[in-house]
């Protein structure tokens, strides 16, 4: 029986059909939070996802791309954010 490994190392690239399937299916999890975050406290959206983008690419620079993350705005902060205005 031959083992399945799914998943890619960090030093491992997926082929590029693969990469633009990852890269719609970050988009379609991400973009509605970061869009409704911003709508519910009433921050401006193109801020917040020119922050989140902005905060992405120093990380990947940082990281050296080894670390697959997006920083996006929380839910977390919504109850403050509430409770002050």
């Amino acid at each position: 029986m031959k083992n399945i490994i799914h998943g890619y190392l960090p030093e491992e690239r997926p082929p590029f059909g693969k990469l633009v399937l990852f890269a719609l299916q970050q988009i379609l999890v991400m973009f509605p939070a970061t869009v409704l975050v911003a709508l519910l406290t009433g921050f401006h959206v193109s801020t917040t996802i020119f922050a989140s983008g902005f905060a992405t690419i120093i990380f990947i620079f940082i990281t050296k791309g080894k670390i697959p993350l997006y920083y996006g705005s929380s839910f977390s902060y919504l109850a403050p954010i509430m409770g002050i205005t």
